[in-house]
């Protein structure tokens, strides 16, 4: 059974740096989450070549209008604070 909600949450994923913020719309007793107007951002290190300087984190983000998310690669999820 599905339960529904309309509210802003903050998922962080067992993947390194990976964040989610978006409107949860239905879930289970799993944590299997339908997900809308999410937002992901993470971090990533450039590659460079032999011998140069360790390059700097860059943070990145895209929009994604829907989305499933399977309950075993959330650790919290949290309400927005705002």
């Amino acid at each position: 059974m599905y339960h529904i909600l309309s509210i802003l949450y903050y998922a962080k994923l067992l993947s390194a740096d990976c964040r989610l913020l978006g409107r949860v719309r239905a879930f289970d007793r799993h944590c299997n989450m339908v997900l809308e107007n999410v937002r992901e951002m993470w971090t990533e290190i450039p590659k460079t070549g032999k011998g140069k300087k360790k390059a700097l984190p860059v943070n990145k983000d895209r929009f994604i209008s829907k989305m499933f998310l399977r309950g075993d690669s959330v650790i919290i999820v949290l309400r927005d604070l705002k």
